[in-house]
């Protein structure tokens, strides 16, 4: 559902800055996004840019936690 917005941002700072031409744009997204919402979006957002024909390369950003009441160790990433 958000997964739009963040691309928008991404795309927004890379336009923004012209780090054009690109071949592959790589980003880390943790598991509320999803890597091919994503790059559905990024290729949406990048039509009749100069980001076209750029990919989107979604690496799964891992997040780990600790309770604090007995200290067990807990991992997540996207698609987990």
């Amino acid at each position: 559902m958000h997964d739009p917005h963040v691309v928008e941002a991404v795309v927004g700072m890379l336009r923004k800055a012209e780090l054009t031409p690109l071949d592959e744009v790589r980003i880390l997204a943790g598991p509320a996004c999803s890597a091919v919402a994503l790059q559905q979006a990024y290729e949406m957002l990048t039509l009749d840019t100069p980001l076209y024909g750029s990919r989107l390369a979604v690496e799964p950003a891992v997040s780990e936690c600790t309770c604090p009441a007995c200290g067990a160790l807990g991992r997540s990433s996207a698609g987990t």
